[in-house]
């Protein structure tokens, strides 16, 4: 089947939707399907691709997603559909779902398309969706593929008129063999001159609000004061809001904690960083607006067997299993992340069951069965 997938992330951008679109890219093309990937976004971030993609990846700079740049991806979006002769367009986030369900209010373009959870909520109130697709936005697609079940039964909620039938959770996947099978450890006690007796909590994430930081930090803080010195956190992953950075790094200070910034981490020494931490901790913040559908970073950590500290939250139950792979807590339980990381931190056993289980747990998660409900479902449609 010849398939174009439209998307605004895909590496070396960084985040859940360049994750999502390259691992289903790449299995899809493992099974046989002819892929051809349109990636927008601003122009800043096409400095050239980090391997080699069995595939067709075509870039153009439309910038963000402001009325001023939409002439742009509509246009260039249009120009792809039309001329490529594709059997299945999927338009794997919301701008790409809006340009192709404003197309169908003049000319019928069958596609499909992908939901997290955050376009779900955004719909209602987007000027640029109103505008373009409205009521579209939702009818225009043959098919919707969900992160979650969570996510899933949030559309069918949301739009009551959907047929539940056209409507399939389609879970990611985990290059389970790339985050289990790390090579020599990255040496993070050397690097970032942690003590060598040290439990490093880990964090992988953009710099975001709802990522759960600030939490960890006030956590941190709650520790007995002999266990500050016994412990290292390290945040990897950047972000551009200078006032949430410069916040952070006072609640670092405050925590007593040795904690290490190390910004972006180049996804070939991810694997390493793993394994060379003792836990996962990201609990999440709610926000109205943002919506965590999944959470593939639990999922690598998991590879790693790495048991995580989330927040019950969205539709991360899905990849943490509650005492089971790792610890859920309620979102802005302060008090309860900070036992979970005292329990967590003193009992070796404890961690390492809770490690052992996330490591099974993540094995049923595979890019290659992710493509296989996507597009086996689209194909008999």
């Amino acid at each position: 089947m010849k398939i174009l997938m439209l998307t605004y992330e895909f590496p070396p951008v960084s985040g859940g939707i360049a994750t999502y679109t390259a691992g289903l890219a790449l299995a899809a093309s493992k099974s046989g399907h002819d892929i051809t990937i349109a990636v927008s976004g601003t122009p800043r971030e096409f400095d050239g691709d980090i391997t080699d993609y069995p595939f067709i990846i075509v870039r153009y700079g439309t910038g963000n997603y402001t009325f001023g740049k939409l002439p742009r991806l509509l246009w260039r979006t249009y120009r792809l559909v039309e001329r490529g002769g594709f059997d299945l367009i999927h338009a794997l986030d919301w701008p790409h779902i809006m340009a192709l369900a404003y197309f169908n209010r003049f000319k019928k373009i069958p596609f499909v398309a992908s939901v997290y959870g955050t376009e779900i909520l955004l719909a209602p109130d987007s000027r640029q969706i109103k505008y373009l697709a409205g009521e579209n936005f939702f009818t225009a697609p043959d098919r919707f593929y969900a992160i979650s079940d969570y996510t899933r039964n949030l559309l069918l909620e949301t739009k009551p008129t959907l047929d539940p039938e056209s409507v399939t959770a389609t879970p990611p996947g985990v290059d389970f063999d790339y985050f289990s099978n790390p090579g020599e450890k990255f040496d993070i006690y050397k690097r970032f001159s942690i003590p060598i007796n040290n439990k490093v909590i880990l964090t992988v994430s953009r710099l975001d609000k709802r990522k759960g930081h600030r939490a960890v930090f006030r956590a941190l803080e709650r520790l007995p004061s002999r266990m500050k010195n016994e412990v290292s956190y390290i945040i990897a992953g950047d972000g551009d809001d200078s006032k949430y950075n410069q916040e952070l790094r006072r609640l670092a200070k405050n925590s007593g904690v040795n904690v290490i910034f190390a910004g972006r981490v180049d996804y070939d020494l991810l694997p390493s960083l793993y394994a060379s931490c003792d836990l996962f901790c990201m609990p999440g913040e709610p926000y109205p607006e943002k919506i965590e559908g999944f959470g593939i970073v639990y999922l690598e950590a998991a590879a790693a067997g790495l048991p995580s500290i989330a927040s019950r939250i969205g539709g991360v139950p899905e990849a943490v299993i509650d005492n089971r792979t790792g610890i859920l807590l309620e979102p802005g339980d302060i008090e309860s992340l900070s036992a979970a990381l005292v329990k967590m931190i003193r009992n070796d056993d404890f961690r390492a069951g809770l490690g052992k289980a996330a490591f099974e747990h993540a094995k049923q998660f595979s890019w290659q069965r992710c493509a296989e409900l996507t597009y086996s479902v689209a194909n008999r449609n």
